[in-house]
């Protein structure tokens, strides 16, 4: 299986688990589909001022943060 689908799908379980209140019993970073990662990152897009190309802004810099902020935005 392609590597990025893979983890795709991991993040998907271990996002729903986490939203559903069943959080997983070791962080994601120990998932298989992390090891040839140096970091897993969440941004969102702010919009330029003036026209300018939008900006990337740090949401969560692992993947549990990302979960945790799902959480906290009503996901």
């Amino acid at each position: 299986m392609n590597g990025t689908i893979a983890q795709a799908i991991a993040l998907t379980c271990h996002g729903n688990a986490s939203l559903a209140g069943r959080p997983p019993s070791a962080p994601f970073s120990s998932n298989s589909t992390t090891q040839f990662c140096d970091a897993i990152t969440f941004v969102t897009l702010k919009e330029g001022v003036l026209r300018r190309k939008p900006k990337e802004v740090l949401v969560a810099s692992t993947p549990d943060e990302w979960f945790d902020y799902l959480a906290q935005s009503g996901a």
